[in-house]
């Protein structure tokens, strides 16, 4: 949802990302939040707030092969990336 926040624990930092749209001039952002891990292996957990003001936390671990869709009420659904 647009103005999600969303907090990911990746082992001893939090990374934080808002979900915008149009950053710029007749721009568009993808509804995808991508999310760079840099050497960690995996999530710990993630937290959103969302617009309406629920605040959900989901505990992991999920590994950078997983791709995680999250709708406000309910669970995360996972899916295992293939690797090429």
């Amino acid at each position: 949802a647009i103005g999600a926040i969303l907090r990911v624990g990746l082992g001893d930092r939090v990374e934080t990302v808002e979900r915008r749209v149009g950053s710029g001039f007749a721009a568009q952002n993808s509804a995808q939040i991508l999310l760079g891990m840099g050497s960690q292996t995996h999530v710990d957990w993630v937290e959103i707030r969302w617009p309406s003001g629920r605040i959900e936390h989901h505990e992991g671990p999920w590994t950078s092969r997983h791709r995680m869709s999250i709708t406000e009420g309910s669970s995360p659904t996972i899916e295992t990336l293939s690797v090429r």
